[in-house]
């Protein structure tokens, strides 16, 4: 597996509680479901780059990719919130994941990477 798999899964399992969450409303939770594969996505980008994540750095980094999605107006403000908290419900997995990719070994540039890179 790549070093991104392991945090992929677990970000995209926690945010997966958002989509069956009764709560929230249809809406929501529709929207929420349109963007969570990115957001997971650049979310694990980010914290592939750090070696060891402190609750500190996964709190910047989800808050600094969710308000990207805010400021691109792809997610409500309400929306951005209610993804927050369930992530940071779920940073000892995240944490958890990431030494497992770590003693993985290298991670694999994807072709989604390389043209974001290129």
């Amino acid at each position: 597996m790549t070093k991104l798999g392991f945090l992929r899964g677990a970000l995209l399992g926690l945010m997966a509680g958002l989509l069956v969450a009764p709560r929230s409303g249809k809406a929501t939770r529709d929207n929420i479901k349109r963007h969570y594969e990115e957001i997971s996505d650049r979310i694990s980008d980010e914290l592939s780059r750090i070696k060891d994540i402190t609750q500190e750095t996964y709190t910047q980094v989800v808050g600094a990719v969710v308000h990207g999605f805010v400021e691109a107006k792809k997610i409500t403000a309400d929306e951005a919130a209610e993804i927050k908290n369930e992530l940071k419900k779920g940073f000892e997995e995240i944490q958890k994941s990431h030494k497992r990719e770590l003693e993985a070994g290298t991670p694999k540039i994807t072709n989604k990477k390389k043209a974001r890179l290129g």
